[in-house]
């Protein structure tokens, strides 16, 4: 800086050390790019770390949610992970878990297929086909020894190597090889919830209803997010009129999960039964107005409104369900007691033929279901279970569940009764029962 000198009042020299006008200004030129250059750094900064910290919320989310059976949650998660990010294998691994969770052998193949053309772990994709094969009954002598070699490899991984290989065993009947390997799940991780919900299920299969609803409890108990486990105890309670107690249990279930409406209708049925209607209603209704085509939501509304002697509320119910439930009995004796109250008497009578005509269908297969499961026939079991689908909706729902008793390996069974549990607004276990039909198509 070039130094101009001049005297001040007192006669001694003065050092005017002012910069001259070109150098100030580029001086704060300078300091100006210095500030841009640092404030473009901090922004960078912060969209990398949201670039790591996005997609790692959703992969965190998910794997909470596999934890804790939650799968539409997880898939929504996962559904959720941006297309930019950097670890889609892991995704597509995931999804895979999910699938083999709810049955889904085929599309978990595909998933890891997947997963592995997107650099994953080659190693966890291989224990993760291992583990689907192994519950999907595949117990062969390589697969057993390779047990050992899986928990020693992958630690963090355990509690889902225990419960594939315990569920295999449990499903060829192999009861205490499933038992000794849910013991040592709860040894290692006592705080674990699950493999006293996996004994409890056990024990419900064995018709052993009290040692069943402990380990419910006890799996809750344990860890108060395992849906399944309060669902486990409230069936049980509901099966005994204990509807109180199931009532609280299922109270517990949708704190949980609130996105799972088959716990809403089954806790407004418990309601029902205990005479609060109109506690049921104002669960169910929400579920009706979303979707006419979960129908024991919009029929039991319909109901309630029937007994309230609201006809414009049954109709503008019942109208949206129709388009999908056109020739159902319960549905058009519904519509025609209030088309009824309406003067409207015209179709009230159109109404009432179609609830006669599906009577008439409905008596008719009463006297030939017996002879039908005798005959274990997949095509005239899946006949019957289309026709009470049209007529009578209900009888369908229970009629299905016999006849994949009957006949297990039947995809088409699978497959209708995978559409009536989505009717019914069960989509968890329409799931499974879409994807047993799939793998059972291969």
């Amino acid at each position: 800086m070039a130094k101009r000198h001049r005297k001040n009042g007192s006669g001694k020299e003065h050092v005017d050390r002012r910069q001259p006008p070109g150098e100030v200004q580029n001086d704060r030129k300078r300091r100006s790019v210095r500030t841009l250059v640092a404030a473009v750094l901090a922004t960078l900064v912060v969209i990398a770390g949201m670039l790591w910290w996005i997609p790692g919320r959703h992969i965190q989310h998910a794997e909470q949610a596999i934890g804790q059976w939650r799968f539409q949650k997880a898939q929504q998660h996962l559904a959720d992970y941006p297309a930019w990010g950097m670890d889609r294998g892991r995704v597509y691994y995931l999804l895979a878990r999910v699938a083999r969770q709810q049955d889904g052998y085929a599309l978990a193949q595909e998933h890891l297929r997947t997963a592995t053309s997107g650099g994953f772990d080659r190693q966890a994709v291989q224990r993760e086909r291992d583990l689907l094969d192994v519950q999907n009954g595949d117990l062969n002598p390589a697969l057993l020894q390779k047990l050992e070699i899986h928990l020693d490899q992958a630690p963090d991984d355990r509690p889902a190597i225990y419960e594939a290989y315990a569920l295999g065993h449990a499903g060829l009947g192999q009861t205490s090889s499933a038992i000794d390997l849910l013991d040592r799940w709860i040894e290692q991780f006592p705080s674990d919830g699950r493999p006293y919900y996996w004994k409890g299920f056990i024990d419900l299969r064995s018709d052993d209803e009290d040692s069943a609803l402990t380990m419910f409890t006890e799996s809750a108990r344990r860890d108060h997010a395992l849906v399944e486990s309060h669902l486990g105890k409230a069936q049980i309670l509901s099966n005994r009129s204990q509807d109180g107690a199931a009532l609280v249990a299922y109270q517990d279930a949708l704190e949980s999960a609130p996105e799972r409406w088959d716990i809403r209708i089954q806790m407004a049925e418990t309601l029902w039964r205990m005479q609060r209607q109109s506690d049921a209603v104002r669960i169910l209704e929400p579920i009706a107005r979303s979707d006419a085509s979960v129908y024991p939501a919009g029929r039991r509304l319909a109901q309630y409104y029937s007994l309230q002697h609201q006809p414009d509320d049954v109709i503008s119910t019942l109208t949206p369900m129709l388009k999908f439930f056109p020739e159902d009995a319960s549905l058009n004796y519904l519509l025609a007691d209030a088309l009824t109250q309406k003067s409207q008497h015209d179709r009230a009578g159109e109404a009432m033929d179609r609830f006669y005509r599906a009577n008439s269908v409905v008596d008719t297969l009463r006297y030939a279901r017996s002879e039908v499961i005798r005959q274990a026939d997949p095509e005239k079991l899946a006949s019957v279970a289309s026709t009470y689908r049209q007529f009578d909706w209900v009888k369908a729902r229970d009629w299905l569940e016999t006849a994949t008793k009957v006949l297990p390996a039947n995809p088409l069974l699978h497959r209708q009764r995978s559409e009536v549990l989505r009717e019914n607004g069960f989509f968890d276990a329409a799931t499974r029962e879409q994807n047993i039909a799939d793998t059972q198509s291969l």
